[in-house]
């Protein structure tokens, strides 16, 4: 009797029991023990058959790794920079997954978020960190991980001697490091609150105050023993056109001296009135009083400020200062040179490193006579640390000039920012020395000490030293033995004088005949970290102080190379003395002034291109700064966003932060009232976001 399984099963869901021989049949009809089973009823025997190995293991087993592989090719595509593209991926079709390495700061325009937003890659995201590109059915995100091994751990284990970041070596520097941090926090925190009791009105750079209800004033504060001033709240405002005349901070020494602190924000004539609000540490030390000016216009009016004064030596980024500090002892050390830079030597003048104008060269020599005549050195310079003399003598009373004579042609010379000096060995002023400089040599200032103990056929050594902003001038009287000098520093305001821009070595004659020997230009700048390249706004124009400017607050051992009015091609003709001070890195903010000037679009970006190129051939990495809000400042940052060459480089947005609304436009609170120029606050800004970036 045959019953087939789907009979039996019915039997017992209807609560029959079938009989023994009905299983016995089944299985004796279908499977006997004596028969073989057919392979299609053993569930997945045949799929499995057909898969079997056809070849040896080994093979079998290599060509699935390798199609394992191909697979993963298909998907890591590799660097992606910010013009690459990845696969595009039409709706509907097959899956695309893709996985790119970004390794450059910028925008990556065709890789957009699922809100169709290009990704942004900022230099924070590559420290110490591996950015990836996830693309998912054209959908980028992006997936930054740290990279193994550089992120300290939170447990310290001084026993563990394999990862770097708490081997036992640390361990050893664990009770000095205490100590050296300590340092920056102790003597207490004590602190007065000054955020109450001021009255309205102006406060003015004399101490005085103007009656109005814009502003309100506390005078004349007590601050015998505390060392910092904690200012945080919405700035005391004023038009431009009185900037200066009313400030926000004044600080009153026992003297009775004062001196501007802060200034007060800027804020147009008429609404709208934008105010940004600060948070500020202003150095109080050296002084007996202060007073202290907050807003009180429209939204700062009811403002709850937070001003304090305290005696912690606590300041801000102390500890990365000091480490700072301790990495350039040792950087300083090595392989780099031990002694002052020669840039410039000659000691045999020729047309090949001397251009001329009614003058000769006679064994080396460089002769120049009567007036016109004169030698301009075939080198351009730039730079707030050296020093340069030439050794002469005269045949005849001549009364020559030696220094600095800018290259700078723009508005008919008007930026030429010559600096020289002249030992007077005749006339009204024998004996002394004077400073001649402006772009029309207008300025003179006389020594006010002489030396008459000359005679004409003496040798003398004429020099120009600048430190910063600060000139030494002196003439020696090698046949005599005696010296004189005079020191003069400059504001970045540019009083009494403006400090030059690029520049070329020039002696002048005015009359008689004189012989010069010797020409020497060097630098002392050593172990440079950065070298800070740019216009007037690197200069520091319209800071209050040398110190006040940007350029000065960059942390590491640097050197300031910013002229008034300077453009691409002032730092490309001196790009060999860049070179030769051999800095680890260049800080560029150059550009503005050519757009500003007319400079055909080509020029200056070929010029930019090859500044780039000749330092990174020399191994002088260069960090490009965008310009900060100024007129066509937006095509200069498209170009560095854009440009392949620059794609790799080092880029830190230096504008956004300080712009208002506008890329070409400088917010209120950091514009001096040019609407071009920083002021102190727009200097520590930039100061800020760059110290933060590097």
């Amino acid at each position: 009797m045959k019953i087939s399984k789907i009979n039996l099963r019915n039997l017992f869901a209807k609560g029959q029991k079938p009989k023994q021989e009905a299983f016995w049949n089944w299985i004796d009809s279908f499977w006997h023990k004596d028969e073989e089973i057919e392979q299609s009823s053993v569930k997945g025997l045949e799929d499995t058959l057909a898969n079997k190995l056809d070849k040896g293991v080994e093979t079998t087993l290599l060509n699935s790794f390798n199609d394992a592989v191909s697979k993963v090719n298909s998907i890591i595509k590799g660097e992606a920079t910010p013009t690459s593209s990845p696969t595009a991926w039409v709706p509907g079709g097959q899956d695309i997954f893709e996985k790119w390495e970004a390794m450059t700061v910028g925008t990556y325009t065709n890789f957009k978020d699922l809100n169709n937003q290009p990704i942004e890659v900022i230099a924070a995201d590559l420290d110490k960190k591996i950015v990836f590109i996830n693309m998912t059915n054209g959908v980028a995100k992006k997936d930054v991980k740290d990279v193994p091994g550089v992120i300290a751990k939170k447990d310290f284990d001084p026993t563990n001697d394999e990862d770097p970041s708490t081997m036992e070596a640390a361990a050893k520097r664990y009770d000095p490091a205490v100590s050296v941090l300590s340092g920056f926090f102790s003597g207490g925190s004590e602190f007065v609150d000054l955020s109450n009791g001021y009255s309205e009105g102006y406060l003015k750079n004399d101490n005085t105050i103007a009656g109005d209800n814009k502003n309100l004033t506390k005078q004349n504060i007590d601050i015998a023993g505390y060392t910092k001033l904690y200012y945080k709240c919405y700035p005391s405002v004023i038009a431009a056109s009185l900037a200066g005349t009313y400030v926000a901070v004044l600080g009153i020494k026992t003297d009775g001296t004062k001196v501007v602190l802060r200034e007060s924000a800027i804020i147009p004539n008429n609404p709208p009135y934008p105010q940004t609000a600060v948070e500020e540490i202003i150095d109080i030390t050296g002084y007996t009083k202060i007073s202290v000016s907050i807003g009180n216009l429209d939204i700062s009016s009811g403002q709850i400020p937070l001003i304090k004064l305290f005696n912690t030596p606590y300041q801000t980024n102390a500890v990365m200062e000091y480490i700072n500090k301790e990495v350039g002892k040792v950087s300083t050390q090595i392989d780099k040179p031990k002694g002052p830079i020669v840039l410039n030597y000659i000691n045999a003048f020729s047309s090949s490193n001397t251009t001329v104008a009614n003058a000769t060269f006679t064994g080396g020599m460089l002769n120049l006579s009567g007036s016109g005549s004169y030698g301009l050195i075939k080198q351009n310079t730039l730079n707030e640390d050296s020093e340069m003399y030439i050794i002469y003598q005269e045949n005849s009373s001549s009364n020559i000039i030696f220094g600095l004579n800018a290259n700078n042609s723009f508005s008919n010379g008007d930026y030429a920012h010559h600096v020289t000096i002249r030992y007077n060995t005749s006339g009204t002023n024998f004996g002394k020395l004077e400073i001649v400089a402006g772009h029309n040599m207008g300025y003179s200032q006389l020594s006010t000490t002489a030396n008459s103990n000359y005679s004409v056929g003496d040798l003398l050594k004429l020099g120009v030293i600048r430190k910063g902003l600060t000139y030494t001038f002196y003439v020696q009287n090698l046949t005599k033995g005696w010296g004189l000098k005079i020191e003069q520093t400059c504001t970045p305001t540019g009083l009494p004088f403006v400090a030059h821009n690029t520049s070329s070595p020039v002696i002048v004659s005015y009359s008689g005949s004189t012989s010069i020997s010797e020409f020497k230009h060097i630098c002392f700048a050593q172990s440079i970290d950065k070298a800070i390249n740019g216009d007037s706004i690197t200069f520091g124009q319209s800071a209050a102080t040398e110190e006040k400017r940007w350029a000065s607050q960059i942390v590491g051992h640097n050197l300031v190379m910013g002229g008034g009015a300077d453009t691409t091609a002032s730092v490309l003709s001196r790009i060999q003395e860049i070179i030769k001070i051999n800095p680890r890195k260049v800080l560029l903010m150059i550009g503005g002034n050519d757009i500003l000037f007319l400079v055909s679009t080509s020029v200056w970006q070929k010029n930019l291109k090859d500044i780039r190129n000749a330092l990174v051939d020399a191994g002088i990495e260069v960090i490009h700064l965008f310009p900060t809000p100024r007129a066509g400042a937006s095509t200069l940052i498209t170009f560095l966003k854009t440009e392949p060459l620059f794609a790799r480089d080092v880029k830190i947005d230096t504008n956004t932060p300080l712009m208002n609304g506008s890329t070409d436009t400088l917010a209120v609170i950091y514009d001096s009232g040019d609407h071009l120029h920083p002021n102190n606050a727009g200097h520590a800004k930039i100061a800020e976001i760059i110290n933060n970036s590097i």
